[in-house]
């Protein structure tokens, strides 16, 4: 049948259905447009955050060549974008840092991710900045590596700032020096003609207003006489002289208030004839400004323990079970508030224990602040814990803020807190359970945001039976106790540590020693170390000094002058019933009684066992690290 011959339903059926096709592809075609735009926003996206972002992004090739930067790249370096591209990214390194760029390149392309690695690099117009770089390798299907992305933070602005802070605090350091002296400069005839800061200060009058004005309106009129006869000496002889009036003299500040001065009167060399210098001294506003300092130095000291601190929480050194047990319970109570009471014997490393703490609590930006509890007297530890009013005793010009006040936010450290009063130890007890307490001289309460770590090398326990200690003080602090053991159970530390302190001391001192005799490590391994890893390393740090060769030398510095050596070595009896029967207890797996128990083992009934164990203090150690014994 021709076309022509056939019918027209057909013709229109198939009209129909090229009409059909001829839509679906046009809505193919129209998906397609689509899904191109979709990609191509995606892209401009992807191209606008990777320009955009406000750090400094590259990628390197597998020659290290710069395929790609970004805008915030281009600034920072100051170049554009056609003259980095192909380069090798080494070519904007310093040469001292070009070398370790090229093995850091190594290193990554090795599967070792860059993740914060200072480098040095220049800048177009030979600027040199400090950058902070993270790095990733980018692989194909095959695992061959076809770029790395780079982050590049600039930080030579936090350089910059921090050698700028080490100037402020020599300025600081100055202005605390010289803060309590007004100088004022004087001509032959009694006007002023420099009035610094702190003579401001102290009279109360501008320099604006009291330059060009006589000195003799801050002057009594012995005060001036004196200042007279000096004057005129100076004039006479044109010799500069100088004289100390120490407390001596008044002077008026420009309201009238008299007030006692330490005053020098000095001529000035090579000046015109005349000119002369006073240095006054307010006696007063000395004690007050001395008082400050003396909190300013407070601060200071605490922050540099902090900066001490992040240096050093970390040098635990040791491998011994009972160290393990004492980080995994650091590791325990940091995050939280807790209350925490270490004990153990002097020189164990308590301290060290409660800054780690510190430092591994959210806490850790703000001061730690430590008292030592058995350094202040009863009559001054009240007042240096919680500060004071002007008035509140004999000497007492000026309020004073307590460690609790400046450990606010923080962290306090009461060290031997055992050698609390029983008057301190309740206001003590208030501040743990309120956050309150009053300042000497004050009944206004005073809230503080502090969390209190305390030590001791006292049995509290005992403290408290015999009426020394609060027991409600006890249970507040006792909330997370953890026990330092002292040096001698714990020997498998020694070696370790006497090495951690060679090695320490010999490099402060410039020495290189490499080895430590047999010998010399039996020894300290058989000493009993009463005074604990404080007289280790003192010990060490002796050897060092006197160590004339690459082998440490102890000499005879375990042997105490005047004592009986052998007795030092004998502990008592208690400490060898405590560590016999800990090794016991570990051995039957902290099973008392039965046929396996401890008891048998050591031919006791298993309630005498259990009273010796409560008397010796010791306790099972909590498998989720809840306390230590």
């Amino acid at each position: 049948m021709t076309t022509a011959a056939r019918p027209t339903s057909d013709l229109l059926r198939e009209l129909a259905e090229l009409r059909a096709q001829v839509a679906t592809l046009r809505e193919m075609e129209a998906e397609r447009g689509r899904a191109w735009q979709a990609l191509r926003e995606s892209e401009a996206r992807y191209r606008s955050l990777y320009n955009d972002t406000p750090v400094m992004l590259h990628s390197i090739d597998d020659e290290a060549r710069l395929v790609a930067v970004n805008d915030h790249w281009l600034r920072v370096m100051g170049y554009e974008r056609a003259e980095v591209l192909g380069r090798p990214v080494t070519d904007f390194h310093t040469e001292d840092s070009r070398i370790r760029a090229v093995e850091g390149i190594v290193r990554l392309r090795n599967g070792d991710l860059r993740r914060d690695v200072e480098y040095r690099m220049i800048k177009r117009d030979g600027e040199v900045i400090d950058v902070l770089l993270s790095a990733t390798a980018e692989r194909d299907a095959a695992g061959k590596i076809h770029h790395s992305l780079a982050v590049l933070t600039d930080i030579t602005d936090r350089r910059r700032a921090e050698e700028a802070l080490r100037c402020s605090e020599n300025r600081l350091a100055g202005i605390l020096r010289s803060a309590t002296d007004a100088i004022v400069l004087v001509d032959g005839a009694g006007t002023i003609q420099l009035f610094n800061e702190a003579a401001e200060r102290v009279f109360g009058c501008s320099a604006a207003e009291a330059c060009g004005g006589p000195m003799a309106r801050f002057l009594s009129a012995d005060f001036h006489t004196t200042l007279q006869g000096c004057l005129r000496a100076f004039l006479e002889t044109g010799a500069p002289r100088s004289l100390f009036a120490p407390g001596e003299l008044t002077a008026n500040r420009a309201n009238g208030e008299v007030f006692p001065v330490e005053a020098t009167i000095s001529g000035v060399d090579g000046a015109e004839p005349g000119l002369c210098t006073l240095i006054l001294r307010d006696i007063n506003e000395r004690k007050r400004a001395e008082e400050e300092i003396r909190r300013l130095r407070l601060e200071q000291v605490y922050l540099r323990e902090e900066i001490a601190a992040e240096r050093n929480v970390g040098e635990f050194v040791g491998a011994s079970p009972a160290l393990r047990r004492i980080l995994t319970h650091i590791q325990t109570v940091a995050p939280s508030d807790s209350t925490v009471l270490i004990t153990g014997e002097t020189g164990t490393g308590k301290e060290l224990v409660a800054r780690a703490i510190h430092q591994a609590s959210r806490r850790r930006n703000a001061p730690m602040v430590t008292v030592n509890c058995a350094a202040l007297s009863a009559g001054l530890i009240e007042s240096e814990m919680f500060g004071h009013e002007r008035g509140a005793f004999t000497g007492a010009i000026a309020r004073t803020v307590g460690r609790f006040e400046l450990g606010d936010g923080g962290t306090i450290f009461l060290d031997e807190v055992g050698e609390l009063t029983l008057e301190v130890q309740a206001k003590l007890l208030r501040v743990l359970q309120e956050g309150q307490f009053e300042r000497v001289g004050s009944a206004r309460a005073v809230t503080t945001d502090v969390r209190v770590i305390a030590a001791t090398n006292r049995d509290l326990g005992k403290a408290v039976d015999e009426g020394r200690f609060r027991a409600d003080l006890f249970y507040r602090l006792n909330v997370f106790p953890i026990h330092v053991p002292p040096l001698r159970e714990r020997p498998e530390d020694i070696t370790l540590l006497a090495k951690y302190f060679t090695a320490k001391y010999a490099a402060q001192a410039g020495k290189r020693i490499e080895t430590c005799s047999a010998k010399a490590l039996r020894a300290l391994a058989t000493y009993p170390w009463p005074g604990n890893i404080r007289e280790l390393q003192n010990v060490i740090e002796r050897a060092v000094l006197l160590s004339s060769s690459p082998e440490l030398e102890l000499g005879d510095w375990l042997h105490r002058p005047g004592g009986s050596p052998s007795a030092s070595r004998i502990p008592r009896l208690d400490e060898l019933q405590r560590t016999h029967i800990l090794k016991v207890l570990e051995l039957t797996g902290w099973r008392v009684g039965g046929e396996r128990g401890a008891a048998r083992v050591l031919g006791l009934k298993p309630t005498t066992l259990r009273a010796r164990m409560d008397k010796l203090r010791i306790s099972r150690p909590d498998p989720r690290g809840s306390n230590i014994s």
